[in-house]
């Protein structure tokens, strides 16, 4: 453990923390099940408990007290997985303690948010959010200065023009041609290019180069977003959004191309397609909210 990103006091908390984890058993699949289907009827009882006849109401009280051991027992049974992904993400200006931190938290959604009737890995599942929530955190936390969200994915947005106007005009591109292409406002396009500045390092070489990644954690984190989005839609609804717009890492298909794939009349594609776009709008307004000027 000597390579990992944790000062020397905070190593023994660390040791610690393993230890205490460890007590928890894994969960089988039959036992996340279980779990979930109590989690879920204690959702469901949290919010009768209010209006509940006083016959009924120590019954509910039960459920969801049921409910929410489940919730910690699936919680506990987990945070392994989170340790093994918090590894991953240390040397980018957060301690591991704090990754693993942030982690939980996403864990934590996680559970609240799984569907097990979709028949769904739960760990495949709770890894996007616990990616999601080291990912935010380092994008915050790892500057001097907290970079707000929505400029964070201004900046991702004005980098990727620069580069694509650099290459088809062969010189540097201008503030309103910057604004123009990635449609902000020339105001937003010089906040974002503000907030692209980041402190030198004195110790610094010309043979250092830096290297700019957040354009692709940009598209990553939306990528993991919208296919997170996805998932609540039934499977058909995926695939038609998926062909239409080029989700499977292909190409976009046109509804005719779409029809033929899924063997659908083109006018069952369109409706299809209107009916996921309202569901996702619906959906999304916060969640994808920073990813759009």
């Amino acid at each position: 453990m000597a390579d990992l990103d944790c000062e020397p006091a905070d190593m023994t908390a660390f040791v610690a923390y393993l230890r205490d984890i460890g007590r928890h058993e894994l969960l089988t699949l039959e036992e996340v099940s279980e779990l979930s289907s109590w989690i879920e009827a204690g959702l469901l009882a949290t919010e009768r408990l209010p209006v509940a006849a006083p016959a009924e109401a120590a019954d509910l009280r039960a459920v969801v007290a049921a409910g929410e051991s489940a919730r910690r027992r699936m919680i506990e049974g987990n945070l392994r997985l989170v340790v093994s992904l918090a590894k991953r993400y240390t040397g980018k200006g957060i301690s591991l303690l704090d990754l693993i931190q942030e982690g939980n938290l996403g864990l934590m959604r996680a559970v609240e948010r799984f569907d097990h009737k979709l028949g769904h890995r739960f760990s495949t599942y709770a890894i996007w959010w616990i990616r999601q929530s080291i990912g935010r955190a380092i994008s915050d936390r790892s500057r001097l200065v907290r970079m707000p969200a929505q400029a964070y994915a201004d900046a991702g947005r004005v980098a990727t023009v620069h580069r694509e106007l650099l290459q088809r005009l062969g010189r540097e591109p201008t503030t309103a041609e910057l604004a123009t292409g990635s449609s902000l406002t020339v105001a937003r396009v010089h906040r974002a290019q503000a907030w692209k500045l980041r402190p030198q390092s004195l110790d610094l070489t010309e043979a250092d180069q830096p290297v700019d990644d957040d354009t692709l954690t940009y598209r990553a984190a939306l990528r993991r977003d919208l296919h997170h989005q996805l998932e609540f839609l039934d499977d058909l609804h995926q695939l038609v959004l998926r062909y239409r717009f080029g989700l499977h890492d292909t190409s976009p298909s046109t509804v005719e191309e779409t029809a033929a794939k899924l063997r659908l009349p083109p006018e069952r594609v369109r409706r299809l397609e209107r009916e996921a776009l309202r569901s996702l709008r619906k959906r999304c307004l916060r969640t994808l909210r920073e990813y759009v000027p």
